[in-house]
């Protein structure tokens, strides 16, 4: 018996996503897991607040929030069939990483243009963290995942023309301007946190 799940493909309208885009010559500058085509919710590893780039993990990410100042986006949905036991091991890791702590990636992304990926524990980016769901090899990028699955494309276009439904932004405290002092204790504690790793590792 196969179970089916979807790779969503995104070309987000942030400044950060244009500028992966610009650096890795991509249509698209992140990936995420969804358990239904018409993906009103996504799953995968990203910033927390538009106001926040460095902070981020793992969590839900409503479609909605793509289509802010009124802008759509272009996305890519692609239906990838697996067995029931790589399923269950799939609804596992989810249910691992809901209850664990862990971070974005953001050295892995600032090193992306060099062509060099930086592994820090309990960290992912979106792509490792889909090809962790995947089962593929860690090596693998945006593009050359989206030419693997290019055969599975099931929707291509306007992120609007997908959902079933379009919440107001306002909902959604992805974009809610944090108080300053807010932001900068966890900047301060993240940017700690990433020097003590860096050292403990030797890199």
């Amino acid at each position: 018996m196969m179970k089916k799940i979807y790779i969503v493909f995104i070309a987000s309208n942030f400044k950060s996503g244009k500028l992966i885009r610009f650096f890795t010559r991509g249509r698209y500058n992140h990936v995420a897991f969804s358990h239904e085509p018409y993906i009103s919710e996504i799953y995968s590893f990203a910033r927390y607040n538009y106001y926040e780039s460095l902070l981020g993990g793992f969590g839900p990410e409503y479609s909605n929030r793509y289509l802010c100042q009124g802008k759509d986006i272009d996305i890519k949905i692609c239906q990838y069939e697996v067995t029931d036991e790589h399923y269950k091991r799939i609804k596992e890791k989810l249910d691992y990483y809901g209850k664990t702590k862990t971070r974005y990636n953001i050295l892995s992304v600032l090193t992306y243009p060099l062509k060099k990926q930086v592994e820090l524990p309990d960290t992912h980016t979106c792509i490792s963290f889909m090809l962790e769901l995947l089962e593929l090899n860690n090596n693998i990028t945006i593009n050359k995942l989206e030419t693997m699955l290019s055969k599975s494309v099931i929707y291509e276009g306007n992120l609007s023309n997908r959902l079933s439904y379009v919440a107001a932004l306002d909902e959604d405290e992805f974009f809610v301007r944090k108080k300053r002092l807010h932001v900068w204790r966890k900047n301060c504690f993240y940017y700690y946190w990433l020097f003590a790793t860096l050292v403990r590792l030797h890199i």
